[in-house]
């Protein structure tokens, strides 16, 4: 990949990183709703939440470089 490349790829990943989406609509209905702790409490769920989707995305990628690896290199 060219610098370009990855310069183009980085802006598009940060532009969906900055966007809000329903973790950020959660997380301030939460916070509005019952306070602060109800906020972080959200907020904690939500990392719990992608940090088992990461988990899980990268078993499954291993599983499927390991079965099929020589498609890969």
């Amino acid at each position: 990949m060219t610098f370009a490349q990855i310069a183009l790829l980085l802006g598009v990943w940060l532009i969906a990183v900055v966007a809000p989406g329903p973790d950020f609509i959660a997380v301030l209905r939460g916070s509005a709703a019952r306070g602060r702790a109800q906020g972080m409490a959200v907020a904690g769920g939500v990392i719990c939440g992608i940090a088992c989707w990461a988990m899980l995305a990268m078993a499954g990628l291993g599983a499927l470089l390991t079965r099929y690896g020589h498609v890969y290199a």
